[in-house]
């Protein structure tokens, strides 16, 4: 009879587990980076991140040594990675205006791009 009992506890206990994990948020993973709510735009050091990766190459933005390369020889600025990113729809058009925001993505560009 213990058995039977603990059986069905445990049963039931992995069943309580199931059903939690089912009705988990769908949307709690999001593989994309976080869009600060205030300004709307992904972080410079993500938008570079993303067009090392490869994120951008639809839009033109060559992706691994070839963005590395293309940046040392100016071919591609931080106009655009915006740019690129404003077509993909990651960031507000207005981006590409913000030279604040441009001064960053360069800056990035320059610490994490930079073929040395």
């Amino acid at each position: 009879m213990k058995r039977f009992i603990l059986a069905g506890l445990t049963t039931l206990a992995l069943c309580a587990a199931m059903v939690s994990t089912a009705n988990a948020d769908p949307t709690a993973y999001n593989p994309y980076p976080a869009v600060n709510a205030a300004n709307d735009r992904v972080p410079p050091s993500d938008l570079v991140s993303m067009a090392q990766r490869g994120y951008l190459k639809p839009q033109g933005i060559p992706g691994y040594l070839g963005l590395a390369s293309a940046y040392t020889l100016g071919q591609i600025g931080a106009k655009e990675v915006v740019q690129g990113a404003v077509t993909a729809q990651l960031l507000p058009a207005e981006a590409v205006n913000d030279q604040g925001y441009l001064n960053l993505v360069d800056a990035q560009l320059q610490s994490q791009v930079r073929v040395r």
